[in-house]
């Protein structure tokens, strides 16, 4: 926490306050594996609900890590990880920048108008509180189909737009010459898009989340998927040698369903986006 200078120096460590965790889980599972001779059926399904609150900071409400920040990186009665934004209502058709409204329906101009804390407002919080998952196993003779699904809702997160967009930031990808002739909507064909100029101020405004780049982070995720094969015996008695054989292929992550449209709704980020696994296992044992 920042303190006076006249100390030797201007930052120090210290319990800064109370949070408290909350939270609740449930789960329920059915076995049902002799529906007939040949139909097995498993179902399992949990959910939980996780909440914290920041309850006590000591000596103030909200708390800033220095005397220029604008968002409070702790606030009492809100969750330790709330996301503070602007409110945007449109956008400026001359400039192209948004315009927002802050404190008693002020309008904020980028790059003109000087913001204030008072200025932002709660927009939700990055750690979705509510999560769950559900497994179905379906067997059938000496078939076995598993699927697992996880899913979380109550999130919000801010769009990551990390994008080769004009041609200031084509080097980053060595695609030179690659948006002279781009095209971002139908009918677009070689139509050339130039980079505006925005003030370092104009800047600095758009980098805080606001009601338009951000979106709710929920999904529903297709985790695993497998479909193993197990060797009857009276097949593996005819060698004499293997006495229980299997063949599976099991995929992983699949599938997202979201309703977030920008890179990954867990990650917020590109790169990082949990990718597609396919593997084939074959089990002897001897």
């Amino acid at each position: 926490m920042p303190i006076a200078a006249s100390n030797g120096f201007s930052m120090m460590k210290r319990n800064i306050g109370v949070l408290r965790n909350d939270g609740i889980e449930a789960g329920i599972s059915i076995s049902l594996p002799d529906i007939t001779p040949d139909w097995g059926l498993r179902f399992s399904t949990s959910v939980a609900y996780n909440k914290n609150k920041v309850i006590d900071l000591y000596y103030t409400d909200k708390l800033y890590t220095s005397d220029y920040s604008l968002i409070p990186d702790f606030q009492i009665g809100k969750p330790y990880d709330t996301l503070y934004g602007l409110r945007q209502t449109g956008i400026n058709a001359v400039t192209g920048l948004p315009i927002f409204i802050g404190k008693d329906g002020r309008e904020i101009v980028p790059g003109q108008t000087q913001l204030t804390r008072d200025d932002f407002i709660t927009l939700g919080h990055l750690t979705p509180p509510y999560s769950g998952s559900f497994n179905l196993g379906v067997t059938w003779k000496n078939l076995e189909l598993d699927a697992d699904f996880y899913w979380v809702a109550g999130g919000i997160k801010q769009y990551n737009y990390t994008y080769v967009r004009n041609r200031d930031d084509v080097n980053y990808n060595a695609l030179r010459g690659l948006t002279q002739t781009m095209w971002l909507r139908e009918g677009d064909v070689n139509k050339i898009y130039y980079s505006p100029f925005y003030s370092s101020a104009a800047i600095e405004t758009l980098q805080y989340a606001n009601t338009s780049n951000t979106g709710s982070s929920n999904y529903l995720r297709l985790s695993m998927l497998s479909l193993r094969y197990r060797v009857p015996q009276k097949v593996l008695s005819s060698t004499r040698i293997i006495k229980y054989a299997t063949a599976a292929l099991q995929a992983s992550n699949l599938f997202t369903l979201t309703p977030y449209s920008e890179s990954d709704p867990e990650t917020g980020t590109l790169g990082s986006a949990v990718q597609p696994v396919i593997t084939l296992n074959l089990s002897l044992t001897f």
